[in-house]
């Protein structure tokens, strides 16, 4: 195996890491409510911050999880406006 290959393989294991220990703690405690958009959500985070350097897997899940705290909310929320129509609120 090259150097490459352990490279890769090092960070999608980091990745995967990262994303099942913030996936636990936010399903814990309540914040995640609709699944596959908050997959989304948080694996597009981690895959972010690790490209741009963090490779500690607690601390990746950790910032992460307070990002993902931060993002969530306004992508729940924002929603076109025909959307906000054809359900009737506004």
């Amino acid at each position: 195996m090259s150097a490459v290959d352990r490279t890769r393989q090092t960070h999608g294991t980091l990745i995967s890491d990262a994303h099942r220990i913030a996936w636990y703690f936010l399903s814990a405690t309540g914040q995640v409510r609709d699944t596959y958009k908050d997959q989304v959500l948080l694996s597009q985070i981690i895959i972010a911050l690790a490209g741009r350097g963090v490779i500690h897997r607690i601390r990746l899940a950790n910032v992460a999880i307070a990002e993902f705290g931060r993002q969530a909310p306004i992508a729940r929320y924002a929603r076109a406006p025909d959307d906000l129509l054809a359900t009737g609120q506004s």
